[in-house]
C-alpha cells in the first residue's frame, strides 16, 4: 500500500517545506474537526487554566498540531502540500472564521470563562465549588 504524504510550511512567503508526521488521511481528519474541538472545549472545560490558554490563543484559523507538525514550532501552519497529487493545499480549518467574523465568535467565547478563586478581585463574590 502506498503511503500518502503531506508536507507543510507555516508562512506563504518562500519558507521550506516540512514533512509531516501524520499521514494524509489523519491530517484530513484533524482539519475537519480541530476547530470544532477548540469551540467545545472553551464551552465545557471545567479546568480554568485550560480555558486561560484556549482563549489566549483565540479561535484558530488553520491547521495546529506540535505532534503533527513539529517544526512549526506550535503555530498554526499556512499551507500543505500532497504527494499524492503533488498540489498545494489550504490549512484552513472546516468552519474556522476570519477577520470580524472571527473577533464576534472569541468574544463570545468569553463568556464561558471560569471564574478562578485564586485571580478574584478583592469584595467580588466568590462561586461555590461543588465537593
Amino acid at each position: 500500500m502506498h503511503r500518502q504524504v503531506a508536507d507543510s510550511s507555516n508562512s506563504e512567503d518562500s519558507c521550506p517545506w516540512f514533512p509531516a508526521k501524520f499521514c494524509v488521511d489523519c491530517i484530513e481528519e484533524l482539519q475537519a474537526t480541530q476547530f470544532k474541538r477548540y469551540c467545545d472545549s472553551v464551552a465545557n472545560t471545567t479546568c480554568a487554566r485550560e480555558q486561560r490558554t484556549l482563549l489566549e490563543r483565540g479561535p484558530p484559523i488553520n491547521l495546529r498540531d506540535r505532534l503533527a507538525f513539529p517544526e512549526s514550532d506550535d503555530q498554526e501552519i499556512s499551507a500543505l502540500w500532497y504527494a499524492k497529487d503533488n498540489a498545494e493545499h489550504s490549512a484552513k480549518l472546516k468552519d474556522s472564521l476570519e477577520g470580524e467574523e472571527r473577533q464576534a465568535l472569541w468574544d463570545d467565547l468569553r463568556q464561558f470563562v471560569i471564574v478562578d478563586e485564586d485571580t478574584e478581585q478583592p469584595g467580588e463574590e466568590q462561586t461555590s465549588k461543588p465537593f
